[in-house]
C-alpha cells in the first residue's frame, strides 16, 4: 500500500490501527535536509548527553569534548540548559559554541510530565514544556523529546485522550518551528511501538513524530521488523546502544546497555532495511553504562564513537 498517498477520513477509519497509524505519520524532509556527516560515513553520528551523565559535566565542556571526539552532532539534555541559565549564560551563546564546534543539536532531550492524568499537574508541565521548547528554537534543536513520564499504565479506554494531550504539546511547538517527538520507553508505560504509532496517528496532526530507541525496542518486546510501519525518512535522529544476552529481556535495566557492537542487536539485518526505507537521520549514542564511566570522558566518547562507526561501515 502507497502510503505517501491522501486517505478519505472513510476509508481510513475501515484500516487496521497499525495502517492507520503509519498512513498518518507525517513525510517530512527533515532527515534529508541534514549535513551531510563530517566523516563522510553514510549516516550521521551524535552523542546523547546522557551518555555522560556520570561525570557531570557543564553544557559547554560537553559540546566541546563532543567535538573534539569527531561527533557530527550532540542531543543535550534541559537540566544542562537550565543549569546553563543558572549561571547567567545566554542561549545565543550556547548556540554560537555549537556552530563553532560545527555540532548540529539533533534534539533536546526533556522531560516535562505532559502526559499525566492530573490537569492540574499536566498545566503546570506543559508550561514547562512550553519554556524548553523555546530553549530548544533558540539553540537551534529541530526537535524535542516529549515522554510518557508520570503515566505509570496506558489505558487501553484512553488512547484519544493520550493523543489530544500530545497534540496539545505539537500546538505549543508550532510558533517555534520544533518538532515533539512522542518516546518509547522500553520498561515504561509506553514500551509498545504500536501504542506509540497509535497515539502519534490520533493527534491527528502532519507534525507528530516518534523517538526510537534499539535498546528501548528491544526491552519493550517489539520486533524490529515493525519498523516498516514508521515513517523512517522523516527521521531527523534514533537513538543507537546495544545490549547483552544476558539478563533476559525482561529483566534488562538501562545500565546494561552496551557500546554497539558489543552486544547482540542484529544492526546488519536492521540497519539497511532502516537504509532503504529513507533513514537518513542521526544515529545517536546513549549508554547509561557505568562502567564506561570509571574511565574519562574523552575515552568513553572516543570507544562510543569508533564502535558506532565499525557498526555503521559493517552494516552498510
Amino acid at each position: 500500500m502507497d502510503f505517501t498517498k491522501k486517505i478519505s477520513r472513510r476509508s481510513a477509519l475501515k484500516m487496521s490501527t497499525a495502517a492507520l497509524a503509519a498512513a498518518a505519520l507525517p513525510r517530512a524532509a527533515r532527515a534529508s535536509e541534514s549535513p551531510k556527516p563530517n566523516s563522510g560515513l553514510p549516516l550521521p553520528v551524535a552523542l546523547n548527553c546522557g551518555t555522560l551523565a556520570g561525570y557531570d559535566l557543564k553544557l559547554e565542556d560537553q559540546i566541546s569534548l563532543v567535538s573534539k571526539a569527531g561527533y557530527d552532532g550532540i542531543e543535550p539534555w534541559t537540566r544542562h540548559v537550565e543549569e546553563f541559565l543558572a549561571r547567567g549564560k545566554k542561549l545565543s551563546e550556547a548556540r554560537r559554541r555549537l556552530e563553532d564546534a560545527g555540532l548540529l543539536p539533533y534534539n533536546l532531550i526533556a522531560f516535562a510530565k505532559c502526559m499525566v492524568d492530573d490537569p492540574a499537574a499536566r498545566a503546570q508541565n506543559l508550561e514547562q514544556m512550553k519554556r524548553e521548547i523555546g530553549w530548544a528554537a533558540e539553540i537551534g534543536c529541530k526537535n524535542i523529546a516529549c515522554t510518557m513520564w508520570g503515566v505509570e499504565k496506558l489505558d487501553p479506554l484512553k488512547f484519544d485522550e493520550y493523543a489530544a494531550r500530545y497534540a496539545a504539546v505539537l500546538e505549543a511547538a508550532k510558533p517555534f518551528g520544533v518538532r515533539p517527538l512522542l518516546e518509547l520507553w522500553g520498561h515504561r508505560a509506553l514500551h509498545r511501538l504500536g501504542d506509540a504509532l497509535k497515539i502519534a496517528a490520533l493527534a491527528n496532526d502532519g507534525g507528530a513524530g516518534l523517538l526510537l530507541d534499539f535498546y528501548h525496542l528491544y526491552r519493550g518486546g517489539n520486533s524490529f521488523g515493525s519498523l516498516c510501519l514508521v515513517n523512517l525518512g522523516g527521521m531527523d535522529v534514533f537513538h543507537i546502544n546495544d545490549y547483552p544476552s544476558n539478563p533476559p529481556r525482561e529483566k534488562l535495566v538501562d545500565a546494561d546497555r552496551v557500546y554497539p557492537g558489543d552486544g547482540v542487536c542484529p544492526f546488519g539485518e536492521v540497519l539497511p532495511k532502516m537504509y532503504a526505507q529513507g533513514f537518513r537521520g542521526a544515529l545517536s549514542l546513549e549508554l547509561f553504562n557505568k562502567a564506561y564511566w570509571k574511565n574519562p570522558p574523552e575515552k568513553t566518547l572516543a570507544d562510543g564513537y569508533e564502535k558506532t562507526k565499525n557498526v555503521i561501515l559493517s552494516s552498510l
